[in-house]
């Protein structure tokens, strides 16, 4: 996975979508790992850990929801395993929303819209 957040002001994640295939021995142990670096400081911003040990191959679907206030910060992401075992049909998708405060203009009731209207109309 590459960069999550596209470049428009406003955008964050709001949940993260995940579905994928693990195909392994029932006898054996794995752990499934979703990350998303951390844009605004060290360390992961988004981690989900499945552990698949001594269970049989299936596929997991999932929907985590994100507190609004991290869903700036979500940089690169991956999936991996760790253990005896591959993925297949892999899918992660970010659902977001839109901070229409992002840019103040958009609405008078946005803090910092009456310093924004001020400063377009003292040019």
């Amino acid at each position: 996975m590459t960069r999550i957040l596209p470049a428009e002001a406003g955008l964050k994640v709001q949940g993260i979508f995940h579905k994928y295939t693990i195909t392994k021995d029932s006898n054996s142990n794995a752990t499934v790992s979703i990350v998303n670096k951390n844009t605004s400081g060290v360390g992961n911003i988004y981690e989900r850990h499945d552990n698949w040990d001594q269970l049989p191959s299936n596929t997991k679907l999932g929907f985590d929801t994100i507190t609004p206030t991290l869903g700036t910060s979500f940089g690169n992401g991956s999936i991996s395993i760790d253990g005896q075992g591959k993925l297949s049909d892999v899918i992660v998708a970010y659902n977001y929303m839109f901070d229409t405060c992002a840019i103040p203009l958009t609405d008078s009731s946005c803090p910092g819209y009456e310093d924004a209207l001020n400063e377009i109309l003292t040019r």
